[in-house]
């Protein structure tokens, strides 16, 4: 992008020229500010960086499991009331990138298992809803209503 521009600036064409360099500045910036998304795993807390910085008690987590997403996997973590926290890294990108997401997503989940404490027990999940579509005691799947 730079490169692209650059000469132009020198030879007359500043306005395209202008708008490509900004353009390419904005790209980086851009990709230098996603390297900073992730997850810090601390003995009491997994410590979420995203858009916003997020400290979640390992106590609090029910579950890591794996999310998929626009044809990408990611890493979700279930909390106590069974929120979700999808966590932007690790993440495969389209089928890249798949053995280094594998081990990240084993790492978090074992350090979870490690760190969540003695005290720790799952939460008694609410009741569940009626299946769709009970009718007189049938129960149909939801393609056949």
């Amino acid at each position: 992008m730079f490169a692209s521009g650059a000469p132009d600036l020198w030879f007359g064409e500043r306005w395209p020229a202008l708008g490509r360099l900004v353009l390419g500045s904005v790209m980086v910036a851009e990709g230098l500010w996603i390297r900073t998304f992730g997850v810090d795993l601390r003995p009491q807390s997994a410590n979420v960086r995203g858009l916003r910085r997020r400290s979640i008690p390992w106590q609090d987590v029910q579950a890591v499991i794996h999310h998929r997403r626009q044809g990408t996997w990611g890493v979700r973590l279930i909390l106590e009331r069974g929120k979700p926290v999808t966590l932007r890294a690790p993440t495969t990108g389209w089928g890249f990138g798949a053995a280094d997401y594998e081990r990240d997503f084993h790492r978090i989940g074992q350090w979870w298992l490690a760190h969540r404490g003695e005290s720790w027990r799952p939460v008694r999940p609410e009741a569940p809803l009626p299946p769709v579509g009970l009718d007189l005691g049938r129960v149909t799947a939801p393609g056949e209503l």
